[in-house]
């Protein structure tokens, strides 16, 4: 008898998936995993032939079907979501990935780039119960690349940000994000 998918989505499949993200997070940061650092707070400067690594393997990828398939297949919804979700948590951990793997790499900024727009819907939908922490990822994305805040950012985005800001009560991660997009490194980007 053949199970379906849902049924496979279980405690122990996530608990496994979630070490394995860590895993990846000290693997890129080359942070001994017996020196335990919690995931979702260290920082450090990765190694930069992991990161090529995670995107020519298509690691990347892989990740952002993490982010995507969830709730493109309806398995869960945003607003069922709490921190401390299974589902919540790995998409943190994916975010935390995303953020070190693309950190002072610009060729991966450039290749994580084609997914902003993913991005800014899981920024803009989650709420301080349910954060991704995609923010974070954003900005480490758009730092000091005024090529990708040119390029990539459409002005429906800034908008729906601006109308986010208006709706809700004035979050430090919007207007922190919503400031990284109209500047770069001091200058205003004008097309912004």
């Amino acid at each position: 008898m053949r199970k379906k998918a849902s049924d496979l989505l279980n405690l122990p499949f996530f608990i496994s998936l979630m070490e394995l993200l860590r895993g990846i997070i000290y693997w890129v940061l080359e942070i001994d995993m017996e020196n335990y650092q919690d995931p979702f707070k260290c920082e450090g400067f990765p190694n930069k032939f992991r990161q090529k690594i995670l995107r020519e393997t298509r690691m990347i990828d892989l990740l952002i079907d993490c982010l995507v398939y969830p709730f493109e297949t309806g398995l869960f919804a945003y607003d069922d979501l709490t921190l401390q979700h299974p589902i919540t948590r790995i998409c943190q951990l994916v975010y935390r990935i995303l953020k070190h793997t693309v950190k002072e790499c610009n060729i991966n900024k450039n290749y994580v780039a084609q997914w902003i727009d993913l991005f800014f819907k899981q920024a803009m939908v989650t709420t301080e119960k349910n954060s991704f922490l995609a923010e974070k990822t954003i900005t480490e994305l758009l730092s000091n690349n005024k090529q990708l805040l040119d390029t990539q950012i459409e002005t429906s985005t800034i908008v729906s940000l601006i109308e986010l800001c208006l709706r809700q009560p004035k979050h430090e991660r919007f207007l922190n994000l919503l400031s990284n997009l109209c500047q770069c490194e001091g200058q205003a980007i004008t097309s912004n």
